[in-house]
């Protein structure tokens, strides 16, 4: 069976990476998500590097945010080997929860599924296969 852990070394955690990413990356939409993905320099030899936002102005208590993240994490990690490898680089990904209202494990995980075909589609469109 395929090793699902999500490690230090697949987290997105460095601000210049993650401020290159807000102000040049490609962006994703599936309700309540907001994918936001760019490829860069490979610097752990993980094919992703992954992080997750939740607005503290729309959840003000740090117990909802918190159990957000730790379920689109669980979902994330789920999906992790249908992310398609990036030849020679990383993909760094932060998934920005968009929603008003916290929704169901269910619909957390229909969304990050949905969002993990969009992003295979704009990988193979931005980075054609040499034939």
């Amino acid at each position: 069976m395929a090793d699902l852990n999500l490690g230090s070394n697949q987290r997105l955690k460095h601000q210049k990476l993650i401020a290159r990413l807000f102000k040049e990356g490609h962006s994703l939409f599936s309700y309540p998500f907001k994918l936001l993905w760019l490829p860069v320099e490979s610097r752990s030899g993980s094919p992703f590097l992954f992080s997750v936002s939740i607005p503290k102005k729309t959840f003000p208590l740090a117990v909802q945010r918190n159990r957000l993240k730790r379920q689109t994490r669980e979902a994330f990690r789920l999906q992790q080997l249908d992310i398609p490898e990036y030849p020679g680089r990383s993909v760094a990904l932060m998934y920005i929860y968009v929603g008003k209202e916290a929704i169901s494990y269910t619909s957390i995980d229909r969304s990050i599924r949905y969002l993990t075909k969009l992003l295979k589609k704009s990988i193979r469109k931005s980075n054609p296969p040499d034939v």
